[in-house]
């Protein structure tokens, strides 16, 4: 493990791969820790605190993130591909957690319509991109002999972010207020998306190894005579995806 870490190049995918994992964790997590307290926002006078009536909030918010997963999977195929995905995805919620914030800000909860419709532009953001392609893009971007390590890294670098997004948010919210904690979703969404574009290799050049040639799959004695394509290797990863399921879409309150 010190000899990986210690490699440059492994290194530096390691701050993207994990650092991509780190901040997805603390915006997902951070999210359905205040899911409450956005709900009551966006439904307060309601007048109706029933728990039909929070099942029923909880479920249009985890149905409008199926979607997403759906979008994220099927979006796999080159000419995209994970990063591409993973870029597109944080910048999409950086722009959904912008515009919520926003709402709060300018006191639009009395907009109801709006507001929903913006919640659900936020679960469906949170829900695509980041989502599958921070599991895929560690597959892809490092060689056979490193890559559960470093895929394990890059999962560990995510739990982390789910303990901080699970108490961070708290002194934001009290001392600032809920846009306060919107802004700070958005700004980590943009921080994601420099990082993935400075340190994560281009889709295309996640299929080689670090000599230029595929190093994905071996054959059985170890030759690599038959590397599997990236095409294969998405098919592969989808198949995956939807037999084992994506983290849960947004969630239990």
């Amino acid at each position: 493990l010190a000899e990986a870490l210690s490699h440059p190049v492994y290194f530096r995918l390691l701050i993207g791969t994990g650092g991509a994992w780190f901040l997805y964790d603390v915006a997902f997590y951070g999210t359905s820790i205040f899911l409450p307290q956005i709900l009551a926002a966006i439904f307060d006078g309601s007048g109706d605190n029933s728990l039909v009536t929070e099942a029923w909030q909880a479920l249009l918010v985890t149905a409008v993130g199926i979607p997403g997963c759906v979008a994220a999977i099927s979006l796999l195929d080159p000419p995209r591909g994970p990063r591409w995905i993973l870029i597109v995805g944080f910048s999409t919620m950086a722009l959904a957690f912008s515009l919520l914030a926003l709402a709060f800000m300018h006191n639009a909860t009395d907009n109801k319509p709006l507001v929903i419709c913006l919640f659900a532009f936020v679960s469906f953001s949170m829900n695509f991109g980041p989502n599958v392609a921070t599991y895929v893009l560690p597959t892809q971007a490092y060689p056979q002999e490193v890559r559960s390590t470093f895929h394990g890294l890059s999962a560990g670098a995510g739990k982390l972010g789910a303990v901080v997004g699970t108490f961070v948010y708290e002194p934001i919210s009290k001392n600032y207020g809920l846009p306060a904690v919107m802004w700070t979703q958005a700004a980590l969404c943009v921080l994601a998306v420099l990082l993935s574009l400075t340190f994560i290799p281009r889709d295309c050049d996640l299929g080689k190894g670090f000599d230029g040639h595929s190093s994905h799959e071996d054959d059985d004695d170890g030759t690599n005579a038959h590397p599997m394509t990236q095409q294969q290797r998405l098919q592969q990863q989808r198949l995956t995806l939807v037999e084992e399921g994506p983290r849960q879409p947004l969630l239990d309150r």
